[in-house]
């Protein structure tokens, strides 16, 4: 017990990390030289080897040949540093014990070095064969997995991949390929590739290329550069970057059966273990190919046997088989006069009786069945006239044989068939064989079909008288774009004489856009309609032959069949002449009201302003919407307010057009009148406010506004917003942030309304930028607006621009996001400050009086 328990404890150390048992193996040495060190003043040479000698075994023992080696190391310098001169830490015995003590001490260490030595050479001893025995077992692992796989089934459809996907795992390769031997070839049977079964069918003379020498030879050959290797002539091989190849002989009881190799698509050098790896496999491989083969040789001749004994027994239950597959009752007369009729399953269902039961009408009065009648065209046929009688009497072929059965209870089936004389070897006439299929289907959805061509017409007559009072025009076309009908409204849109036909017409008449140029063949409704499309409101321009146009809008649809498939188009034609008068009427008002707010507006934005007013730099932009939009409300102004100040104004009116437009203009000169009188932005906007408020007029719009005062020699911008975006300022060192407070009720809702300033301090190199709402709301076909990060984006990207520069590159930004597309005014304003000298304008003085625009 005491030795499992030790092999348990050697192993549980064993188990730990390697530095795990090197640092216990250190503290376990310092702890006991420590404790030597401090506990003993003097310690006896005799007491200090033994135990040491055993300590350095128990770490070998427990921990290995590196921490004791380790050990003995530090117990070598501990030894010399306590007894070896000069340190002599620790005392010695006088004269010849000490030397006997030291002898015995050095045989100790020199005792312990060997047995380390030895544990050294047996542990190296030990891995070899570990290696060895690893690679044996490794062969043998892979020699079962394929003899394994071999087993695993006799069809070689099924085995030879198998056997493939194991060596490719075993041999760690990327392509296997099998070739078996036919004759003096080599046909490819089997080719997996990185995993993936292949479809390749060539073959290959034995003795040619890389799998003939090996056939030719039977014995291993390895190829390392595939590519320029004159043995490799299969092209697929090079074209799929094949590298290395190593090929085996595929034998059994020296026949040979084919040819087995592996490729790699990298280069590399194959070794013995390798080679007798594939061989052994391509042994497993050949064997189990035999077996298969002889298998399915047995399996086939087995299989013969059983055939030509089913034979006759197939043969003896065909006529039962096909009677009783058909759909079709089928009736037999097993002897000359017909009183023995038999059928199939359908034929009993179809006479409501028992499978087996005789369904001779000539059958004795007796057995005869009574429970249905025979009629043709409504009168009850005589036994002896029905079809399959009548073959066995007149010996002759009844063809296209229309008959009724008609039950007790009334119900009535339709049969149509044919019915032939049997005849035996010298030619008398033994039977009959009938066959009928039941129509009574047929015949009712001829009924049906009677009935619904009868409504049909009626709905068609009905169609037709709608489609006449219609006033748009309706054409039909077939699947091959063929005109089939018109009515009134359509030939009189089309303007078609009468008498002449709609298609011939139609084939004169230019169709041109609205812009005047003709349309394609192919963009025409009715061909697109064809092409599955839906076509809604096309319009264009019909010229008739006299000269005279008609604007016309089309819609146009596919009519399918069941299955999809376009059966023709139906085309609706709409006379939009004055519909497209009432609109160019309506765009030409539209227009001269654009035209005339735009150049109010244009007349009302500031043209004056200048770039430079001492260390202040301004720059301005306007940026009306696109043409289908209407003028909008957005506006600016930069004036003098007394000395070295400056009025900054940017607002926005709500609404669009000519009252929009005017009343920016009262807005603009409102905030101009007070600012003089009380140069305060919160007191010039309540005053504002006031005003509107006090007009109290359908036309009075809400009005977004800020202002701000700029005071060039205290270096300072006060201001206030009425429902306004509160501006972004670019401070010198680079940060971008929103003005903070100043904020207000937009003007023009609610009268008497406090609005609340903000002084913001003014940094050298400082950029404010003061715009609409157009700007960050712009927008192309997407939800994404530019919005607030657009505009910091292009601050943050642009630290040393101008307020120019900055405002080129704003809009710039702008017309590529949106495509050019503004679906709203856009007014802007980018001011930088610099320290300067001071002009000394007089209150109200233009701005361009008082600098320069450079």
């Amino acid at each position: 017990m005491d030795s499992v328990h030790e092999k348990r404890d050697h192993a549980f150390f064993q188990k730990w990390p390697l530095w795990a048992r090197y640092e216990v193996a250190l503290l376990l040495q310092a702890l006991i030289l420590l404790v030597l060190q401090t506990v003993y003043s003097t310690i006896p040479l005799a007491n200090y080897a033994t135990p040491y000698v055993f300590f350095v075994l128990l770490i070998l023992y427990l921990f290995g040949l590196g921490p004791a080696f380790i050990a003995f190391c530090i117990n070598l310098l501990a030894f010399i540093y306590l007894y070896m001169p000069p340190y002599n830490h620790a005392a010695l015995p006088e004269g010849a014990a000490a030397h006997a003590l030291l002898l015995s001490f050095t045989i100790s260490y020199i005792f312990l070095a060997a047995i380390m030595l030895y544990f050294y050479r047996s542990q190296q001893t030990f891995r070899q064969i570990a290696r060895e025995l690893r690679t044996a077992n490794g062969e043998l692992t892979a020699i079962l997995r394929v003899a394994d796989t071999a087993a695993e089934s006799l069809d070689l459809d099924a085995l030879l991949p198998s056997l493939l996907r194991c060596l490719l795992d075993v041999m760690k390769a990327d392509t296997a390929i099998i070739l078996l031997k036919e004759g003096d070839q080599l046909r490819v049977r089997e080719v997996i590739s990185l995993g993936e079964k292949l479809d390749v069918d060539y073959t290959i003379p034995i003795g040619k290329g890389f799998a003939g020498t090996v056939a030719a030879r039977q014995e291993p050959l390895y190829i390392e550069d595939a590519q320029n290797d004159p043995r490799v002539i299969n092209p697929t091989l090079k074209e799929r970057g094949i590298k290395s190849m190593l090929g085996v002989p595929m034998a059994f009881r020296d026949d040979l059966i084919g040819v087995l190799h592996v490729d790699w698509l990298h280069h590399r050098s194959a070794d013995e273990q390798e080679i007798r790896i594939l061989r052994l496999a391509a042994d497993r491989c050949a064997a189990a190919i035999v077996n298969a083969r002889l298998y399915r040789q047995a399996w086939d001749a087995e299989a013969s046997v059983q055939e030509t004994a089913a034979r006759e027994r197939e043969r003896s239950a065909e006529m039962e088989a096909i009677m009783n597959a058909v759909p079709a009752a089928v009736w037999i007369a097993h002897d000359p006069r017909s009183e023995k009729i038999t059928g199939n399953l359908a034929s009993y269902e179809l006479l409501r009786m028992a499978p087996g039961s005789n369904a001779s009408k000539t059958a004795p009065a007796e057995i005869a069945p009574a429970h249905f009648r025979v009629l043709q065209n409504g009168v009850e046929l005589a036994p002896e006239d029905l079809p399959i009688q009548k073959a066995v009497r007149e010996g002759r072929d009844i063809r296209d044989f229309d008959e009724e059965i008609v039950f007790e209870d009334g119900a009535v089936y339709h049969l149509y068939g044919n019915a032939a004389p049997l005849f035996d070897e010298q030619g008398r006439v033994r039977g009959a064989v009938a066959a009928f299929m039941d129509i009574t289907a047929l015949k009712e959805a001829q009924q049906a079909l009677a009935r619904a061509r009868a409504e049909a017409e009626q709905r068609a007559a009905e169609l037709e008288s709608v489609l006449a009072g219609m006033v748009d025009g309706v054409i039909l076309f077939d699947r091959e774009g063929r005109i089939t009908f018109s009515n009134a409204a359509g030939r009189a849109i089309l303007g078609i004489p009468p008498g002449e036909s709609v298609e011939r017409w139609a084939d004169r008449l230019p169709l041109l856009t609205m812009e005047r140029e003709p349309i394609p063949e192919s963009e025409r409704a009715s061909v697109r309609a064809l092409r599955g499309e839906i076509v809604r409101e096309q319009r264009f321009t019909i010229r008739h032959p006299s000269g005279s146009e008609v604007i016309v809008s089309v819609s146009a649809s596919p009519v399918r069949d069941v299955k999809g498939q376009a059966l023709g188009v139906t085309l609706v034609v709409r006379d939009e002449s004055e519909r497209a008068e009432f609109e160019r009427r309506r765009q030409a008002l539209y227009e001269r009201e654009h035209r005339i707010a735009g150049v109010l507006q244009q007349a009302l934005v500031p043209s004056g302003v200048p770039q430079s007013f001492g260390g202040l730099r301004l720059a301005t932009r306007y940026q009306p919407a696109w043409d289908e939009a209407e003028v909008g409300g957005d506006f600016y102004d930069a004036f003098p307010l007394g000395q070295d100040k400056v009025g900054i104004l940017i607002g926005d009116v709500a609404g669009k057009g000519l009252q929009a437009a005017f009343h920016v203009a009262g807005v603009r000169h409102s905030v101009r009148s007070y600012a003089f009188l009380a140069p305060s932005p919160a007191q010039v906007l309540a005053r504002t406010n006031d005003a509107l408020c006090a007009l109290r007029s359908d036309t009075i719009h809400m009005v977004t506004i800020f202002f701000a005062v700029l005071d060039l020699r205290r270096q300072t911008l006060t201001y206030a917003s009425a429902g306004h975006t509160i501006p972004l300022s670019r401070r010198s060192d680079g940060r971008i942030e929103r003005l903070a407070g100043g904020r207000g009720m937009a003007a023009g809702i609610l009268g008497g309304q406090p609005y609340q300033e903000a002084v913001h301090p003014l940094q050298p190199g400082e950029t404010i930028l003061l715009y609409t709402d157009g700007l960050t709301e712009a927008r192309r076909d997407s939800p994404a607006l530019f919005g607030e990060e657009g505009v910091s984006g292009i601050l943050a990207r642009s630290p040393e621009a101008s307020p120019e520069e900055i405002a080129s590159l704003i809009l710039s930004e702008v017309h590529t996001f949106t495509g050019g597309h503004f679906p709203d005014d856009i007014a802007l304003m980018a001011l930088s400050w610099a320290p300067g000298p001071l002009p000394g304008p007089a209150p109200g003085q233009p701005l361009a009086e008082m600098a320069g625009r450079g």
